[in-house]
């Protein structure tokens, strides 16, 4: 498969099993569960990351996991961006970010405060797509996220 060919078809397969998130340590990070090893290692070839077993009730198929976080998560949404739908928009606002995480490497050490701003709004941000896009699933923060 050509180099496009091969972003176009992850693009889609994270566009629908895919996750973009910014965690409570306000690090932004892309995940994918599925029980095909094999994409989800396309995915690490392709973006970096890594892949690892999921742990699951033992009558369930065993299912793995790719992470992918900090400024790796920006280029990796760079170039599948131009072929994603469903997460157009949350990747928009995880793109944003890029030149903040650049300066401070995946939020390691105390972060400025102007920039726990920025990425406590784009979190919520996140948050507000992924409910409107999904209105049947409930998705919740805690209290102590939804302050400013």
């Amino acid at each position: 498969m050509a180099r496009r060919g091969i972003l176009a078809y992850l693009a889609g397969f994270f566009d629908g099993e895919g996750c973009i998130s910014i965690n409570r340590n306000l690090v932004l990070r892309l995940s994918v569960r599925n029980i095909n090893q094999e994409v989800l290692k396309l995915c690490e070839n392709q973006f970096g990351g890594y892949t690892h077993k999921t742990t699951l009730h033992p009558k369930r198929t065993q299912s793995y996991s790719w992470t992918i976080s900090g400024v790796g998560a920006c280029y990796a949404l760079i170039r599948i961006f131009p072929w994603l739908i469903i997460k157009k928009e949350e990747a928009k606002v995880a793109i944003s970010l890029k030149s903040i995480i650049n300066k401070n490497k995946m939020g390691r050490g105390k972060l400025p405060l102007n920039e726990v701003k920025i990425r406590r709004e784009a979190r919520l941000k996140i948050f507000e797509i992924r409910s409107k896009n999904s209105p049947n699933r409930k998705f919740s923060l805690r209290k102590t996220d939804k302050r400013s």
